[in-house]
């Protein structure tokens, strides 16, 4: 299987950036979707199991609309 993942369809997915301000402090917060696993299929990783860079170690973020009020936990 080594090289075969160069010729497949590329890894596609969706990033979402968040600003947030907190009492006039900024937090940026990115929140990734998979769309396509492209050459990811090849190897038959769970998606649990994969062991990526920073850039991947994102998740969903919820549902959002411009100017919502965010309480804290």
């Amino acid at each position: 299987m080594k090289g075969k993942g160069m010729f497949h369809e590329g890894y596609v997915y969706g990033e979402t950036k968040v600003l947030t301000d907190v009492n006039q402090l900024d937090f940026e917060t990115t929140g990734k979707t998979e769309i396509s696993r492209g050459w990811k299929d090849l190897f038959n990783i769970p998606m649990s199991d994969e062991k990526e860079s920073k850039i991947d170690d994102t998740q969903a973020l919820p549902r959002l609309q411009k100017d919502e009020n965010v309480e804290g936990r």
